[in-house]
């Protein structure tokens, strides 16, 4: 499995960023307080429904849980509380996809992987919950890790972004590909980010990714 490169986010107040590199997207993030009004003007997002469907360059609001987007014309936007925001950079596309464990489960990171129509220069794993604060029963665990190593994920927990990436690899991510690892986690990290699992029942973070 490739090696991530941990990356930081820089917070201002409740928003905060990282820079990938020099001529790369740049990810967003809003946190608490913040909502859609604070979204660049060519964002887009979709109506999550923690499944499997890639949608191909939306115009806003369709049922999925992933899209693709050509570079320069829409920026992908995903909303998030503990579930992963995983994105995929490419020459002349971007790849969004909000990868909870029945999204994962039903194979949305493989689907958009897939969906991408050149070899993915960039993956980023965003801020999500972490592997320690998210215990799972036996059946999600199964569902999540089947035909992964178990013994990387501490006992009765999930790690979101390992799976993910376990699953990109397995699907033919290539080998040349950058892994970017925001290590913030949405319960035991960042404050300002939103988290299901902390008690933020209904705030949600925004996430994008964006050039």
């Amino acid at each position: 499995m490739a090696k991530p490169r941990k990356v930081k986010l820089s917070w201002k107040g409740s928003s905060a960023s990282v820079e990938l590199g020099e001529g790369k997207p740049v990810l967003h993030v809003l946190g608490k307080g913040c909502d859609e009004s604070d979204l660049p003007p060519q964002a887009v997002r979709l109506s999550q429904v923690h499944g499997n469907r890639i949608e191909l360059y939306p115009r806003g609001g369709e049922e999925a849980d992933g899209m693709v987007v050509r570079r320069g014309e829409r920026t992908p936007c995903l909303s998030v509380a503990d579930c992963l925001p995983l994105f995929l950079v490419s020459d002349r596309y971007l790849v969004a996809v909000h990868a909870g464990w029945r999204g994962l489960a039903a194979g949305v990171a493989e689907a958009a992987l897939w969906a991408l129509p050149e070899p993915a220069r960039i993956c980023v794993l965003g801020p999500c919950i972490c592997g320690k604060c998210y215990p799972v029963g036996d059946d999600v665990r199964r569902a999540v890790l089947t035909g992964q190593d178990t013994e990387r994920h501490p006992p009765g927990r999930v790690d979101l972004k390992l799976s993910a990436l376990g699953r990109l690899e397995a699907a033919g991510l290539a080998d040349g590909c950058e892994v970017l690892r925001v290590n913030d986690c949405t319960r035991c990290g960042s404050p300002q980010l939103c988290s299901h699992r902390a008690g933020d029942r209904s705030g949600r973070n925004l996430v994008w990714l964006e050039g």
